[in-house]
């Protein structure tokens, strides 16, 4: 269980890390930086990026969902969505000063926040969709997992293939329950083949790239969906599994160290970011194509660092209850795990 544990945390590190450079690379692309090349590395990771946060985050649910609704609501359901709402308009505020490069209406624009929490226009759609997959998985508690995981398995194929006329939040739900309630009720089979660390790695990652590349060459919906869906199942094993393989070592501790505070990087680095990329705007000139790189990842590594220092200093004031979890549980927050880090 404790090494279980390890290349879990390991791959909720590495897809908070692969999150945080999606949004840097888009913020400094948006004011006119050179970032091709990460650009690319994106695209290619697109398949794998959000199905590894949701698998991770599914693999401690079960132990929740068991709870009464209730208890459910209280320490899953009304914790995500209390912190959607909240974070969502602390954004609102933070953007009507500091322009977001890659949305600039956020913080301008009433109605998309009245109606944020029908139609989230962030990067926070994470954890409204986390809320939703909790309560998905309980109400369908009766219906067998099998016929269940196929049914899921299907919807995400179509949704994949561009053909379902949803707007992309909603779009995202279909896509990824799937991840999430496989790991939730497939916990012991994911850790079985991960267990098997370089097999599993060599295969899933060679199948990843297989099916990448021929997405890429049958460039149909049926296709997208098809291959699409298969590479992020392969993706999200190669990931696991390197998680796994890297575990006891120092790149992995790291990462480690990131998974095990996921919440506070998630929710403050979009903000960091996109002020970091509106003062380099001037500061250097967009066309060295080495400096952009640099200056990039210097902003990621300081987001990121930031974020957690943030968190840090909101525990030191007494602000942490209210700002990373859900004020007035009925048990302290000492007394059960921070949500998101189980959950993501």
């Amino acid at each position: 269980m404790k090494t279980r544990m390890q290349w879990v945390d390991v791959a909720k590190g590495a897809s908070i890390l692969l999150v945080a450079l999606h949004h840097a690379t888009l913020m400094f692309h948006k004011v006119g930086f050179d970032t091709g090349l990460l650009l690319a590395l994106n695209d290619a990771l697109k398949p794998v990026r959000m199905p590894v946060f949701f698998t991770a985050a599914g693999l401690f649910a079960a132990s929740s969902i068991a709870q009464p609704w209730p208890a459910l609501v209280r320490r899953r359901i009304g914790y995500f969505m209390y912190l959607f709402l909240l974070w969502t308009a602390i954004r609102y505020a933070f953007f009507a000063v500091v322009p977001n490069p890659q949305t600039p209406t956020e913080g301008h624009d009433l109605s998309a926040l009245a109606l944020a929490i029908l139609t989230p226009g962030t990067g926070l759609w994470f954890i409204w969709a986390l809320a939703i997959f909790y309560f998905g998985v309980k109400v369908t508690e009766r219906v067998p997992t099998g016929l269940m995981l196929g049914a899921a398995a299907l919807i995400s194929i179509a949704s994949l293939t561009s053909l379902v006329p949803l707007a992309w939040p909603h779009i995202n739900l279909p896509k990824y329950f799937v991840f999430f309630y496989a790991a939730c009720k497939h916990r012991e089979i994911i850790a079985a083949l991960v267990s098997r660390r370089i097999l599993a790695f060599a295969l899933s990652a060679g199948a990843y790239a297989a099916l990448f590349l021929a997405a890429r060459i049958f460039d149909t919906p049926l296709a997208d969906g098809l291959l699409g869906f298969a590479s992020a199942v392969a993706g999200v094993l190669a990931t696991c599994a390197f998680a796994a393989l890297i575990a006891d070592h120092a790149p992995g501790k790291l990462l480690a160290h990131l998974g095990r505070n996921t919440l506070g990087i998630y929710l403050v680095h979009v903000m960091l970011l996109a002020a970091m990329a509106q003062a380099a705007r001037g500061a250097v000139d967009p066309d060295d194509t080495q400096l952009d790189l640099l200056l990039l990842g210097g902003s990621l590594v300081l987001a990121i660092g930031a974020s957690r220092l943030f968190e840090e200093g909101a525990k030191r004031i007494g602000a942490h209850p209210i700002l990373y979890d859900l004020p007035f549980r009925r048990k302290p927050a000492a007394a059960v795990a921070p949500a998101l880090k189980e959950a993501a």
